[in-house]
């Protein structure tokens, strides 16, 4: 299994592929070849036909791992999956630190369901870890979730009730996500969302430093 295929450098992409085409390998440091007939699977989270034309990745090498495709989905697009995903790395975890959690907040859950997850599973993970191994006597808050991850949920106004009502708030965090899911959509080309969104490039700056 190789991950993040797209981060591979191009002269490594080319000893790969010369092994997907000959089904051949050398040991370090030996001339001896070893005949193989190896299966690669590989994944990445970057838009590999962009590489391509970037001249970032090979075709070739491309359209050798590219027989199956399968696609998932972002987190941020199966949002009815993060709690029990979230379980699972509690589990996983807790079990890996030997730390015992006997209380979870329910509360918890609404707030990772509603951040964005840019980093997808292995962020949602990370952030898992990080509130195991700092719990207290095993109880897992809201407290326990990252800042960032707090802060940014106060900034949507999705859990407020107190601001549920808020026509300006509702406008700006619908504004935001727009901008957010359209800039993610053309991989952070500035140019093509501001085309694409209808606003002039100068505005879509101003709108992005505001949400920073």
């Amino acid at each position: 299994f190789l991950d993040e295929i797209g981060d591979m450098p191009m002269e490594m992409q080319a000893k790969l592929l010369r092994v997907l085409q000959d089904g051949v390998i050398y040991r370090l440091g030996s001339e001896k070849s070893i005949i193989t007939n190896t299966r690669i699977i590989s994944a990445t989270n970057k838009n590999l036909n962009e590489l391509i034309s970037e001249g970032k990745f090979r075709e070739d090498l491309f359209y050798r791992l590219a027989v199956v495709q399968i696609k998932l989905p972002d987190l941020k697009d199966r949002r009815e999956d993060i709690r029990d995903l979230s379980n699972l790395f509690f589990r996983q975890v807790s079990k890996d630190e030997g730390i015992e959690i006997n209380y979870i907040d329910e509360k918890i859950y609404k707030i990772l369901a509603d951040y964005k997850w840019d980093g997808n599973i292995r962020e949602l993970k990370n952030v898992i870890q990080r509130m195991v191994v700092l719990s207290n006597d095993g109880k897992i808050t809201v407290k326990s979730i990252p800042e960032y991850i707090r802060n940014e949920n106060i900034r949507n106004y999705e859990y407020n009730d107190e601001n549920k009502y808020d026509l300006q708030k509702i406008t700006e965090n619908i504004e935001r996500k727009t901008i957010e899911k359209v800039m993610k959509m053309v991989h952070g080309n500035k140019n093509k969302a501001a085309k694409i969104l209808n606003i002039k490039r100068s505005t879509l700056y101003y709108k992005l430093s505001k949400f920073k």
